[in-house]
């Protein structure tokens, strides 16, 4: 499943690549907004306070406008680019974890080892 899914997203990246080039868009815009979107595409699931959701939907709405108002129509190819890929790394690739903890770690080493006095 990972690899079609890898082969998918690598045709839609190079298609828009080329689409973008081939029909004299702004690459520039393309890649600010690849790189505005990218890391908090990625990181969306960790995102827990208040204040981390607050300045992520602030600093959306301030680069939908800034896009609006300039005409840097190009930038939502980017856009889309960047939560296509971040939101694939975010939900096939980043994993929850339990943190190591020593005691429990010291508690299985000891319950598993076979001692034998000899």
């Amino acid at each position: 499943m990972r690899f079609v899914l890898g082969v998918g997203l690598a045709i839609i990246t190079v298609a828009t690549v080329v689409y973008v080039l081939e029909t004299d868009r702004s690459l520039v815009q393309v890649t600010v907004g690849f790189i505005l979107f990218f890391l908090p595409a990625v990181f969306i699931s960790s995102f827990r306070s208040t204040a981390s959701i607050f300045l992520l939907v602030a600093c959306t709405g301030a680069t939908g406008y800034l896009v609006v108002k300039g005409s840097y129509y190009d930038t939502a190819l980017g856009i889309g680019l960047a939560l296509l890929l971040g939101g694939s790394i975010a939900y096939w690739r980043i994993r929850h974890y339990q943190p190591f903890s020593r005691a429990s770690f010291e508690q299985q080493a000891t319950g598993n080892k076979d001692f034998r006095d000899g």
